[in-house]
């Protein structure tokens, strides 16, 4: 009786994650304000060589020179490789790149925020959610809450008298630094 037990908690498990995941499911319909862990267990695991340097105990090798490091791939790509992707999505349009990079910047802080897209990407594989069609079918919605929001904002921005604060805003942001280091790198780069 208790080995058929597991295999219908596992069974029901695998039948309720299909449910759970159906494209069409609300994902602000489940509801797991709910769930309180009540149980848990720890189990030390057995002692055993990492085999970090082979035919040693274990122990890491430190730094044997300066600069020593090899270059590693950035998780998501290039800066400039994005910033050429914005290019050709912008290109024949008159948006400048600084504009380009402004928006789709605004558009990512929406679409992050977006449930339906949350739980696509919790659902999916990183191929699997960039073919996702749920993410087309969100971002007009997302565009147009972006472009009336950010409308807004220039535009209270316009009618203030005092600009003041907006500069204190820009500074805590890195304004100055961010500043010097385009001015250097126009520098060395003219």
């Amino acid at each position: 009786m208790t080995a058929s037990r597991p295999r219908f908690s596992q069974e029901f498990l695998r039948v309720y994650r299909r449910v759970i995941e159906r494209s069409d499911a609300d994902p602000s319909a489940i509801n797991t304000d709910e769930i309180v862990l009540t149980h848990y267990r720890l189990r030390k695991l057995d002692n055993q060589n990492l085999g970090l340097n082979p035919g040693e105990t274990g122990e890491l090798s430190g730094t044997t020179a300066a600069g020593s490091a090899q270059p590693r791939e950035v998780k998501y790509g290039l800066l400039q490789d994005v910033i050429d992707k914005i290019n050709e999505l912008f290109a024949g349009t008159g948006i400048e790149e600084v504009n380009g990079v402004s928006v789709t910047e605004t558009i990512l802080r929406h679409v992050v925020e977006n449930q339906k897209i949350q739980a696509e990407a919790m659902a999916n594989t990183p191929i699997d959610f960039e073919t996702s069609p749920t993410i087309v079918a969100e971002l007009e919605d997302v565009i147009y809450d972006s472009g009336i929001g950010h409308s807004q904002a220039i535009k209270a921005l316009l009618q203030m008298t005092n600009l003041a604060p907006l500069v204190s805003v820009l500074v805590g942001m890195g304004l100055y630094e961010k500043t010097r280091s385009e001015a250097e790198r126009s520098a060395s780069a003219g």
